[in-house]
């Protein structure tokens, strides 16, 4: 009986993240412009080992694949690999409390440590200021290449004084932080002036389900936003290992 059970969990599985997957292909399809070919990512670059994954692993970052919960790393280097020796702004919003009262905290991950993805970028982008916002004041810390900052995703006036503080523009914008539909578009809201022309803006952790692809698809559409679904294969993750790339 439970193999049995076993059995159809799987294939309830397999079936949901193909609908998932063909869902995002179609929505893609309807925009017609990529940014990126994902032919080429997913030819060279998807599963190849390569330097950002290392690091981030090292540091202990879910953005790897050593946490088995994402492997944007192979995608992020994919897209900087050309650039990650400029001298670059790059920020992350969402940079890992371990307060499990905190929504979206990273207690899941075992040994997990905050700033642990800012860490990474500051090894990766070795030219590059690296700047980094939570609501969990007890994390926040600065160290050499990286500031820190406070930030209510949900609250417009905290994102703007938090913009306000740091005082300069963006070349890369990571929303790893609140992850919910609200939350997301509050915060590009409030961002999208702070970043340079030609920058990325990035939101991880996209629910794949038609109804929350559906709706971002429809909000950044009619705001007229040059962006793209980056649906990345997992084993184990067929929720949430979806990122969506927006270019300035």
């Amino acid at each position: 009986m439970t193999l049995f059970k076993n059995i159809i969990q799987n294939t309830n599985r397999i079936f949901r993240d193909i609908r998932y997957s063909n869902y995002i292909k179609f929505k893609t399809f309807q925009k017609k412009n990529e940014i990126v070919n994902l032919n080429v990512f997913n030819k060279e670059y998807f599963g190849v080992n390569n330097d950002l994954t290392n690091i981030m692993n090292k540091h202990g970052s879910d953005k790897g694949n050593k946490t088995q919960m994402h492997n944007y790393t192979d995608f992020y280097h994919f897209l900087f690999k050309d650039i990650k020796d400029n001298k670059l702004n790059i920020f992350e919003v969402g940079i890992g409390s371990v307060d499990e009262n905190v929504p979206w905290n990273m207690t899941p991950v075992e040994s997990y440590k905050p700033l642990s993805s800012l860490r990474g970028w500051k090894e990766y982008f070795k030219n590059s200021n690296i700047f980094g916002a939570d609501i969990d004041k007890k994390i926040l810390k600065n160290e050499e290449r990286i500031k820190t900052f406070y930030v209510d995703m949900l609250n417009a006036n905290s994102i703007n004084s938090m913009w306000e503080d740091i005082g300069i523009k963006m070349d890369i914008i990571i929303d790893d932080g609140f992850h919910r539909f609200d939350a997301n578009i509050n915060f590009l809201e409030n961002s999208l002036n702070h970043l340079n022309l030609g920058g990325h803006y990035i939101i991880e952790d996209v629910r794949r389900q038609p109804r929350i692809i559906n709706k971002f698809h429809f909000y950044l559409s009619e705001a007229n936003l040059n962006f793209q679904f980056i649906d990345l294969k997992h084993k184990k993750n067929i929720f949430d290992n979806c990122l969506i790339l927006i270019k300035k």
